[in-house]
């Protein structure tokens, strides 16, 4: 790699691009008037040589060959751009003009651990930020009895590639656009104009003070992973805050609501719950949805005033949401299946200390009835939530120590004395953990076969297999979804490979990169290093694991996934290793299909959930929000009405009285320890490929 001193670089377009941080700008009257700037973020030499390492360690073990170059440096660019102002509504269009200087210099830059242009864009970025938040803070004071919501008028929902303000009467007619929606979202909750006031004035002081605390550590880790980001979308730099809630997020145990949370225009958004967390067992949260506020206490009358959160990142929302053993914390959610402005609820969560044994395999049996005389089949469920072992107890030699495999095959083992015919596997939601467990669960099925290939930057390929006999010999199916991702690809994979079972479900989540831990002299470097392959040398990044027989989806591939992530390595292919192959018959996979599309379409929870998904596919279409607060209402009612009448018709077709609000959903409409609709469909499944493929196993009794 070619190197740079500090000096070669300081030419006119660098000067250009250093002078950016003193330098802050106004608009009036459409032109750009000159103003005294605050106190500039600058970087420490901890963080150039920081910068220099990453950037080492990029070049050495990133399994993606690339060049830092100009075209890189574009790239780079756009993604900081993005990352700093990704709805096109903080920045003016002179602003962006001002960053092209740069376009072909960052390159240069991160060569010589050279951050200050990365730094005076972000100064440019937080004085208009404060600019626009003290604006609304006006707002508030002055224009609250002055708006009108009943004119013509609408917010842009998807700005993503919107072009950024000329003017500043552009720039204040489209955050006044935003006011209006934030005012008539409180409106629409039932909020008095005093409370509304008081609640706006909070969230913008909130706001202000958020962005004023923000530091140079900030800025160093949202620069750095601008560059991170154009390689993958999983090799990531955490500066020492983010290390420390990553680190305790990767931890055996920690404390909180057990879900972890990502920053996506300009929403705290859950993006996967925890296995065992008391988030998981209050079924009210799901990924997708965002947060709006947070409050402390068990209910309404005892909690705290709710902070609002909209505009946070991740991390600052987390040290508000975490908090001790025992203590409750009420979040209002905008569910992920509601558009913006929708209808909220507020879920009270009780803090938790989860630890590896509530992420623990658990079992259940499902009973199929089988033709006139003959006995019903039993399929034994096994739901695997994470690819989970005790490191510590492993390492010192403990033989107890706790691991997925130890689990997975105890229970089969109790299952078979139980007399199952079958067994599922149900691998939904897992988004994976242990390589080793990965392998031995496979063997516990395929015995000492290959089950994975693990191929590295150097272009050399490590095949994986399990070093015992198989464990369990009996039909099997694995059920996945979206949200399947990693281990769960692996093991789903090599099933299907071999021939060993039927894989049920939807399309996995594509997550085919292997990541390793880097400490930094300031903070810590994830870094993709290898890539998995299958057996068959098809690579799962991507593309996922396709299933046998398909599911109703519930989560959108368009938001979930590999491949809805920016960046995503590509998905390629390698030399197979030698493994038995023993297809599935393509004419029993069909006509198992066939089975399974009758019943779905006549089965109760199915008939729901697509006619669910089918209104969220509608609403995703939308690409305005309307500022008309009778249009607004009239579309919250249709939507209320259109879901409350699927709910009632799925419930009067299995038996349960109607309900008149959802607010009337009790305890009783979640039922524990007992198959929910996807899993016994996946048992009748099951069953239905015993009977096609001749392999009923002899009757127990």
């Amino acid at each position: 790699m070619r190197t740079y001193s500090k000096r070669s670089l300081v030419g006119p377009s660098v000067v250009l691009g250093l002078l950016l941080a003193p330098l802050a700008a106004r608009m009036q009257d459409g032109a750009v008037v000159a103003e005294p700037a605050q106190d500039a973020f600058a970087p420490t030499r901890d963080m150039e040589r920081t910068t220099r390492t990453v950037l080492s360690r990029l070049d050495s073990m990133h399994v993606r060959d690339f060049e830092l170059d100009d075209s890189l440096s574009s790239e780079v660019l756009d993604q900081y751009i993005d990352y700093l102002d990704p709805r096109r509504e903080v920045f003016l269009a002179s602003d962006v003009a001002e960053f092209q200087s740069l376009r072909t210099k960052l390159d240069d830059a991160f060569k010589a651990g050279i951050l200050e242009p990365g730094f005076a864009m972000f100064q440019r970025y937080h004085e208009r930020r404060l600019d626009r938040t003290r604006l609304l803070a006006r707002l508030v004071e002055q224009s609250l009895d002055e708006l009108s919501f009943e004119e013509p008028d609408a917010l842009e929902l998807d700005r993503e590639d919107a072009a950024w303000a000329a003017t500043r009467a552009d720039w204040d007619a489209l955050w006044m656009r935003r006011f209006k929606n934030d005012v008539l979202t409180l409106r629409l909750a039932d909020r008095s104009p005093e409370e509304i006031e008081k609640i706006l004035a909070r969230r913008y002081t909130n706001e202000l003070a958020r962005i004023e605390r923000m530091n140079a550590g900030d800025v160093h880790g949202l620069f750095v992973n601008a560059l991170t980001a154009t390689l993958d979308p999983h090799t990531q730099y955490f500066p020492p805050r983010a290390a420390e809630d990553f680190d305790m997020q990767m931890s055996l145990s920690f404390e909180g609501i057990g879900a972890r949370l990502n920053s996506e225009d300009g929403y705290v958004k859950i993006t996967e719950i925890i296995p065992g967390g008391p988030a998981e067992s209050s079924r009210a949260l799901g990924p997708g949805d965002r947060i709006l506020s947070v409050a402390q206490g068990p209910d309404a009358d005892d909690a705290d005033e709710p902070v609002d959160i909209i505009g946070w990142m991740a991390t600052e929302a987390v040290d508000l949401i975490r908090g001790p053993k025992g203590s409750t914390v009420r979040l209002e959610i905008l569910p992920a299946e509601a558009s913006e402005g929708g209808a909220t609820r507020t879920v009270a969560i009780e803090r938790a200390t989860i630890q590896l044994e509530d992420q623990a395999a658990t079992k259940l049996v499902v009973e199929i009835e089988g033709d006139e005389g003959e006995r019903p089949l039993k399929i034994g469920v096994i739901e695997l939530p994470a690819f989970y072992m005790d490191f510590q107890a492993y390492s010192a030699r403990d033989r107890d120590y706790r691991s997925s495999t130890r689990d997975v095959a105890k229970l089969l083992t109790e299952l078979q004395q139980e007399g199952v015919d079958g067994v599922v596997l149900d691998l939904r939601n897992n988004s994976g953990g242990s390589l080793i467990e990965a392998t031995e669960i496979s063997s516990l099925f395929l015995g000492r076969k290959p089950v994975v290939q693990v191929h590295d930057k150097r272009g050399e390929t490590q095949v994986l297999g399990g070093e015992r006999e198989t464990f369990y010999k009996g039909p099997m199916a694995v059920l996945v979804n979206r949200l399947s991702a990693s281990a769960s690809e692996i093991l789903a994979g090599a099933i299907q490979d071999h021939g060993r079972g039927l894989i049920l479900g939807t399309r996995t989540f594509g997550k085919g990169s292997v990541q390793t831990l880097l400490p930094m002299k300031v903070g810590e470097l994830k870094l993709t290093q290898a890539q998995f392959y299958r057996v068959t040398g098809r690579g799962t990044q991507r593309h996922g694991i396709e299933p046998d027989v398909v599911f109703p989806p519930i989560f959108d591939p368009k938001e979930f996934g590999e491949d809805a992530l920016e960046n995503a390595l590509p998905w390629d292919t390698i030399k197979p290793t030698a493994y038995d192959e023993n297809p599935i018959p393509v004419s029993a996979k069909r006509e198992i299909a066939r089975r399974h599309t009758e019943r779905s379409t006549v089965d109760p929870e199915f008939i729901a959930l697509r006619r669910r998904l089918a209104r969220i596919a509608r609403d995703d279409g939308n690409e305005t929000l309307s500022l008309v607060e009778s249009e607004r209402i009239a579309k919250r009612e249709k939507s209320e009405k259109e879901l409350l009448e699927i709910e009632n018709a799925r419930r009067k077709a299995l038996g349960l009285d109607a309900i008149e609000s959802f607010d009337d959903l009790g305890d009783e409409d979640v039922v524990e320890n007992e198959a929910d609709a996807y899993q016994s469909e996946a048992a009748q499944v099951l069953a239905d490929w015993i009977e096609v493929m001749g392999a009923r196993i002899a009757d127990r009794r």
